[in-house]
């Protein structure tokens, strides 16, 4: 069985991080290389340190294991998603809303952790409230 892929991928380019509020998290902000999307995300500068002008492949999905029956995540077993991935977070859609007549904002939160992604609805339209996701982030190559 191949792994599952990503509902949503792209690479972004980091514009800012700050990290004012809290000790450990910061707040990034980028912008996609291959889609028109603009991300904010929250996330954990001590287990995974962020520097802007880098550039961070993040992707969205459902679902990290080969066996889609599989409800709980095992370390045990085959390889998933999250093995091609330096840093992973689990949560929750709880806001979409329309912008404009193609674009569409999700909003969700990994135990508080936030995020946003402003995309078009073509590439966001399999997203919806109160679903469940992976996010998922691995560092690109590339710095510009």
């Amino acid at each position: 069985m191949s792994l599952p892929s990503c509902l949503f991928e792209d690479r972004f380019v980091i514009n800012s991080v700050d990290s004012g509020k809290f000790d450990r998290i910061g707040r990034i902000r980028g912008r996609s290389v291959g889609f028109d999307a603009d991300l904010i995300l929250d996330i954990n500068n001590e287990l995974f340190p962020v520097r802007e002008k880098e550039s961070l492949y993040i992707g969205l999905s459902s679902q990290v294991s080969v066996n889609p029956n599989d409800i709980v995540w095992d370390n045990s077993g085959p390889q998933t998603l999250m093995d091609q991935y330096d840093y992973v977070m689990y949560g929750k859609i709880y806001r979409v809303e329309e912008k404009q007549s193609d674009r569409r904002s999700l909003y969700a939160s990994f135990g508080g952790l936030l995020m946003s992604l402003t995309a078009d609805k073509n590439l966001v339209g399999d997203f919806s409230l109160d679903m469940r996701l992976y996010c998922l982030v691995r560092r690109s190559e590339d710095i510009i």
